[in-house]
């Protein structure tokens, strides 16, 4: 058995399980950059987990060019009340340090659908990647503007590649706005 076949063998568990609980914190943005060089194109699922709230997300990455991208993603199919979805596009600056080897900058947009509170977040992020024993790992700066609302997130991210196709995502989201730590889980795919 492959681990793809693993993996959608026990994808309907982690879905139900995240279906049970709903969660709160809409000031949370999803950044999901894969480096050009792991996959030009990727499809995913991500689980975003603080205390005891969870989000799933299912998101599509593609590289136009080397250094330009765009992503997007969408959640919480399940409830018509409460989808979320956004993007991002980003440009990617590369340099030759010893570990460290590009810089991205990102432009991204999200929004709660059919929500009276009108959550529609623009952000920024800038993302410095680092790699160290085959492990792509990076700091995301975010600023994050809703409305006259203005606050800040940093994320630290980890990619691992398991097999040809597969790669592993996993970190941790801090958002000053609401003071919690976001935990992170994710499984992309190499198109």
């Amino acid at each position: 058995m492959t681990v793809i076949e693993a993996l959608f063998k026990n994808i309907f568990i982690v879905l139900l399980f995240s279906n049970l609980c709903a969660s709160s914190n809409d000031y949370f943005v999803l950044n999901n950059y894969t480096p050009y060089d792991e996959s030009k194109n990727s499809i995913g699922f991500h689980l975003v987990q603080d205390n005891n709230n969870s989000k799933y997300f299912f998101n599509y990455q593609s590289w136009f060019t080397d250094n330009f991208y765009f992503d997007g993603y969408i959640s919480q199919l399940n409830n018509v009340t409460n989808i979320i979805y956004g993007s991002n596009i980003g440009y990617k600056i590369s340099y030759d340090f010893e570990n460290f080897k590009e810089i991205v900058y990102s432009l991204g947009y999200f929004s709660k659908r059919f929500s009276s509170e009108n959550v529609k977040i623009s952000s920024l992020s800038i993302i410095q990647s680092f790699r160290f024993n085959k492990i792509s790992s990076f700091i995301h700066i975010n600023y994050l503007f809703n409305n006259d609302t203005q606050y800040r997130s940093l994320k630290l991210n980890f990619l691992k590649s398991l097999k040809r196709d597969v790669i592993i995502n996993f970190g941790l989201d801090y958002n000053d706005f609401t003071k919690k730590i976001n935990h992170i889980i994710g499984i992309i795919y190499k198109l």
